[in-house]
This record gives C-alpha cells, structure tokens and sequence, in this order.
C-alpha cells in the first residue's frame, strides 16, 4: 500500500508490509529504507522476505513520489547533497 497525503503541508507517504507500518516525508522514508538494508546485510538477514518487501515498498514509494524510472533506486539530487553532504 502507497499513499500521498498533504495534510500539513509536507508530503507524507505510507507504505506497509504485513505488520509493520511506515508514515513518513519522502526523504526519511528513502533513508529508512536504505538503513533497513544495510541492517539485513550486516546481520545476514537477506532472507528475511518480510524485511526486504517492506524496504522496497519504502524505495518503491519514494521513486514513485519522484517520478523515477523503476531501476532507478538513487536518491533525487537535492536528497542526495543532504545524505552525502552529511559524512
């Protein structure tokens, strides 16, 4: 399930997979999803499918809010110098 609300004025987006739930601006749900995967690689959970369904519908979500193409998984420019500018 993805979803868009503006109730506040930022764009909020909603994605879920089972039992977890994820409300959030596009930005931080494109950093939790990277976070999530980097977490399943370092501890050897690859193959924990309810994990890595719910990253993608968070990277699915943020490509989506962005008008990215679907191979496309790289954050926007302006996400980007915030992310990388950061380390």
């Amino acid at each position: 399930m993805m979803k868009t609300s503006e109730s506040d004025g930022a764009p909020s987006l909603k994605a879920s997979e089972g039992h977890l739930y994820l409300e959030a601006d596009p930005f931080r749900m494109k950093l939790i999803s990277e976070a999530i995967s980097e977490y399943t690689e370092k501890h050897n959970l690859e193959d924990d499918t309810t994990l890595n369904d719910f990253r993608y519908k968070l990277g699915s979500a943020y490509q989506e809010h962005h008008n990215l193409h679907q191979d496309d998984w790289a954050y926007v420019e302006g996400d980007r110098e915030v992310v990388y500018g950061a380390f």
